[in-house]
């Protein structure tokens, strides 16, 4: 096939090999029909085993943008299509991502932006410490004290009030204490709630689960399809990230990775799914999020992809 892209005899740099990928990537999606197209873009990924693995790293780059159609990403053999894929990718997870922030927002009695941490001091003084990307509902009336956690994490440090126990849900958990010192977090696979001082109470609102008593130095870990696992947790790792630090123990690369979220002034994605699964550990420091994340994934045998320096993609190496 005649073509005006390269065919690899000179294309061995991996930002190249990844510009080539995507500019047969575009040309496909143009003309999914051409079998001149397929034919040559088959060619080019069988010339070397470093072209497959790029074409494979930019589909699934390309994934994870939704697979948006040529007329959304405009093609141009002048112009740099690695660029044209990290746009529409970031426009994707941006799009998918403003919805919940719009929500959270409308709920939220205080809320947290990117890189924040918050104090905010309650009508009957006790003090809550809002993690970056958190958001908190306060409701409290004469005999009841009660905050709901939408999203992120927070460490509560708590008047005591006998007569008044103060109650955090998250996620279909409920911690509850009279005067106390811990964290709570909730993510997508499970909510963590941690004692620093003083004794709460965990339960998952609603099920016939025993609840659990945590004593300071411990954590209770409720995942969202089980039940409540209790270990131990220093208390320089009970709310770290208060130190601008990540304190991370047998966590799964995804959970790190929802962490970083609300550090990095972009989007993060895991293109495979097996990866995101892989159990990691490490002390990091959340001031230098995107060097954060290369150390973890490293760890998790990974690799970091940046389209942009909003939109960093991790995958397989």
């Amino acid at each position: 096939m005649e073509s005006d892209l390269k065919t690899g005899e000179n294309d061995n740099d991996g930002e190249l090999l990844l510009d080539v990928a995507a500019e047969w990537l575009l040309r496909l999606e143009a003309a999914p029909g051409d079998m001149n197209v397929r034919a040559g873009l088959q060619a080019w990924i069988d010339a070397d085993p470093a072209h497959a693995d790029a074409y494979a790293r930019i589909s699934r780059m390309w994934s994870v943008a939704g697979h948006m159609s040529e007329r959304d990403v405009r093609y141009s053999s002048r112009r740099r299509p690695v660029v044209f894929v990290a746009t529409a990718a970031l426009a994707a997870c941006l799009l998918l991502a403003i919805f919940p922030t719009v929500e959270l927002y409308l709920k939220s009695d205080y809320l947290t932006g990117t890189g924040e941490v918050r104090n905010v001091t309650l009508a009957d003084g006790s003090v809550v410490t809002l993690d970056a990307g958190s958001g908190i509902d306060v409701r409290f009336d004469d005999g009841l004290r009660q905050i709901e956690l939408l999203q992120g994490q927070a460490f509560f440090d708590i008047v005591e009030m006998p007569n008044r126990p103060f109650s955090v849900d998250a996620g279909g958990v409920r911690a509850t204490v009279t005067g106390t010192k811990f964290s709570v977090r909730t993510g997508a696979e499970d909510v963590t709630v941690a004692l620093a001082s003083g004794g709460v109470e965990v339960m998952r609102i609603g099920a016939a689960v025993a609840p659990v008593r945590l004593a300071p130095g411990e954590r209770a870990i409720v995942a969202r399809s089980g039940g409540i696992e209790k270990s131990k947790a220093t208390i320089a790792e009970i709310a770290a990230w208060r130190r601008g630090r990540l304190i991370i123990r047998n966590e799964t690369l995804a959970n790190v990775v929802e962490r970083l979220n609300s550090y990095h002034p972009g989007v993060i994605v895991i293109s495979d799914p097996a990866l995101g699964s892989t159990r990691v550990t490490g002390n990091f420091d959340l001031a230098h999020p995107a060097e954060a994340l290369d150390a973890v994934v490293r760890a998790g045998k990974g690799s970091v992809i940046r389209l942009t320096p909003y939109l960093l993609v991790v995958g397989g190496r």
